[in-house]
């Protein structure tokens, strides 16, 4: 993003808005949320919140209209930037979600950090890690694949990058499952792959990373909805090498866009994790169907199946 001088106006303002802006600021909070732009519209509680110590500063005389205002400007140029990035950027992210480690790595979850804060992830075999690592990092790239890798890393790397999953501590002992890489090389192609060539044509979500310069690391959906799964104990190792869900927690719902039964695409939760792992594996190779698409199919679906439905309501 291109920095913007911070004394000269906001976009979309004339220099007569700018000049009444600094008026309104003395003339109350609401006045002066209003000029700084109705788009953003805070409430009197929130500007204060955000700008009451420039305030009070320039009421008592230590702060100018322009130094007051400039001062504005940049905190909230700041604070949209911040937006921008993600929250998984921001200072609050690294002093929740860092480690204790030297290696480059992506977190996907820390204890505390659920929707129930007094969750702890479960202990995990080393066979159930030995058998998520052994397909975590993909199938190898063709040569057309690689050649299409980010920022010609295809001639940079000379093998596929590999991914870890292992757990990890912060400072006080709380664990933390995180994905590990080599380099930051490693990690930008990992992604690539993941997101090109595995799980083409989903949403992703934007993770944590610590010792990268690497800002977009993100998952796909499934997989990481598969890696929820992993974390809380509810894929194991089968045995033989390979990763299954527990027997016990097996249930019928709707799991992916596009895939099972009738018009709410039912399927058993198995049948989703042995899929989602041979996608991993690279046995099995599609493009996620879209929310859009399902939608279009669900409403033909429910189309055929009226006629059906009323019948059989006659008959009864």
């Amino acid at each position: 993003m291109t920095e913007r001088d911070p004394s000269r106006p906001t976009p979309g303002t004339s220099d007569s808005e700018s000049e009444a802006s600094i008026e309104a600021v003395f003339d109350g909070s609401a006045s002066a949320a209003s000029a700084l732009g109705e788009a953003a519209g805070p409430s009197d509680e929130q500007f204060e919140q955000m700008f009451g110590d420039l305030l009070l500063e320039a009421r008592e005389g230590r702060l100018s209209k322009e130094e007051m205002m400039q001062a504005m400007t940049e905190r909230m140029q700041t604070f949209q930037s911040s937006i921008e990035a993600g929250p998984h950027t921001t200072e609050q992210a690294k002093r929740l979600l860092s480690v204790e480690t030297d290696e480059c790595v992506a977190v996907l979850m820390k204890d505390g950090m659920t929707s129930a804060p007094d969750e702890r992830m479960p202990d995990i075999t080393e066979a159930t890690f030995a058998a998520l690592n052994s397909i975590i990092s993909g199938k190898p790239s063709s040569p057309e694949q690689r050649a299409k890798w980010p920022r010609g890393l295809g001639d940079v790397l000379a093998a596929d990058p590999v991914a870890t999953a292992k757990f990890l501590y912060d400072a006080e002992g709380t664990k933390a499952f995180c994905l590990a890489f080599a380099s930051v090389e490693n990690a930008r192609v990992w992604v690539w792959k993941m997101n090109y060539e595995v799980f083409m044509g989903e949403g992703a979500a934007m993770l944590f990373v610590q010792n990268m310069d690497f800002d977009s690391f993100r998952l796909p959906e499934n997989l990481e909805m598969f890696t929820r799964y992993f974390m809380t104990g509810d894929v194991v190792d089968d045995g033989g090498g390979g990763l299954k869900l527990r027997e016990s927690l097996d249930r019928v719902g709707h799991w992916e866009y596009g895939h099972g039964e009738g018009p709410r695409q039912r399927e058993p939760l198995s049948a989703w994790i042995d899929r989602t792992l041979q996608r991993i594996e690279g046995a099995t190779v599609y493009t996620t169907k879209s929310r859009c698409d399902c939608g279009a199919r669900n409403a033909k679906a429910r189309a055929e199946e009226a006629p059906i439905l009323a019948a059989r309501d006659t008959a009864e």
